[in-house]
């Protein structure tokens, strides 16, 4: 059944086909169309409504029900017409006020269920979040552990940013400020004296934090090291001698 505006004068129709009575079911075209309406189980009486007849609709036509028409809660209307076979149709009506509300309760419920799904790959997306940041705490952990599988070092003794005293060995700029992401190499005073500074000659390697700090600690025997910073845009203007007792 047809839904319309009750007492409205919004434009608003309703599709019936005009089946030809000596050509069944074919539809028939270029019918005057009479209307008669009964609201809420009243008489019949004329409607006062217009019927429009789309080009080349093969016998469809529109109805398009006048304020007074759908002044109403239910209707019913029959039409008829030369040569074709008279039928009915009917339509109930909703207060426009109401029919506003419900459309915005449909609207919310639509958020609603937006807002659901959303919370929904939130949680979803934090699940895997936690699963990253619990991956990343082992690997760390790994790391200080057996320093991946020697980056760290193999040796016995632990050397991080605060070998030697609290943050002694913190990686920082020409102006004292903590060095972010920058590469931290360790090499034997005697090899680095001697040239040797290929990645064959590292005895330990860590990366720096945006603290400064050692991402990982390092193993290193005792000896007495250079310790080397490398990163983009920085320049170690002289080694830094860290001896591991």
């Amino acid at each position: 059944m047809f839904t319309l505006l009750k007492n409205s004068a919004t434009q608003e129709y309703i599709p019936f086909k005009a089946v030809d009575s000596s050509n069944r079911p074919a539809g028939k075209t270029g019918v005057t169309i009479t209307l008669l309406i009964s609201k809420d189980g009243g008489n019949w009486n004329a409607a006062t409504g217009s019927v429009y007849e789309p080009t080349t609709a093969n016998g469809a036509y529109w109805y398009s029900p006048s304020q007074a028409d759908k002044n109403c809660d239910f209707a019913m209307v029959r039409y008829s017409g030369s040569g074709i076979d008279s039928d009915y149709f009917a339509f109930q009506t909703k207060d426009p006020q109401t029919a506003t509300l419900d459309s915005i309760a449909a609207q919310v419920t639509t958020v609603d269920g937006i807002v659901d799904t959303v919370a929904a790959d939130t949680a979803t997306l934090k699940g895997y979040t936690d699963t990253l940041e619990a991956g990343q705490v082992n690997i760390l952990s790994a790391i200080d552990d057996i320093g991946i599988g020697g980056i760290g070092g193999s040796g016995t003794v632990i050397v991080n940013h605060n070998y030697g005293g609290t943050d002694n060995l913190k990686i920082i700029d020409e102006n004292s400020s903590p060095l972010d992401d920058a590469e931290i190499l360790f090499y034997l005073a005697s090899d680095y004296n001697a040239g040797h500074t290929s990645s064959g000659y590292v005895k330990g390697q860590s990366l720096s934090t945006v603290l400064g700090e050692f991402e990982w600690n390092c193993y290193l025997d005792p000896a007495t090291y250079y310790m080397i910073v490398n990163k983009d845009g920085y320049e170690q203007v002289t080694p830094k001698e860290v001896i591991v007792t």
